[in-house]
């Protein structure tokens, strides 16, 4: 059992996080846009979020994660806050939801990288940088040969 939770967690590359960031941000959209019909934008983006988060946490590092957010924000734009898949801008409104989305997009990445920044001094600390000087026996002794 402890070697199945010891397991390394799957990864991504970039190409395919893409596939996965898109499908994930279409179905949710798509979901949450028939379930609330636009009423509540602020706990459909707060779902939106979550599913980026989630959706981030498949890739190999963190500019993978920023393909994530812009993703995410189009599905939000174009079928939560608009209706049938038509994109609009109304400029300033539309930055936090943007900004949010690329967040949440970037956060898992940015967890890690400081979990293996965190791990890397971890190990480093406990290196010593004093010479290894070995302890010469006294002369007579059997171990001692010249």
């Amino acid at each position: 059992m402890i070697r199945i939770l010891a397991h390394p967690r799957p990864v991504l590359p970039a190409s395919l996080q893409l596939g996965v960031a898109f499908a994930t941000a279409l179905c949710a959209g798509i979901a949450l846009a028939s379930l609330l019909h636009g009423r509540e934008g602020g706990l459909s983006l707060a779902l939106l979020c979550i599913a980026a988060g989630y959706a981030a946490c498949w890739a190999r590092d963190v500019a993978a994660g920023l393909v994530v957010g812009p993703v995410f924000w189009l599905c939000y734009d174009g079928f939560v806050e608009h209706r049938y898949g038509v994109l609009g801008w109304h400029g300033a409104s539309d930055l936090p939801a943007l900004g949010f989305l690329c967040a949440a997009g970037l956060l898992p990445g940015l967890v890690r990288a400081v979990g293996l920044v965190c791990t890397v001094r971890r190990r480093f600390q406990r290196v010593t940088l004093k010479p290894f000087e070995p302890q010469l026996p006294e002369p007579g002794h059997p171990s001692t040969w010249n």
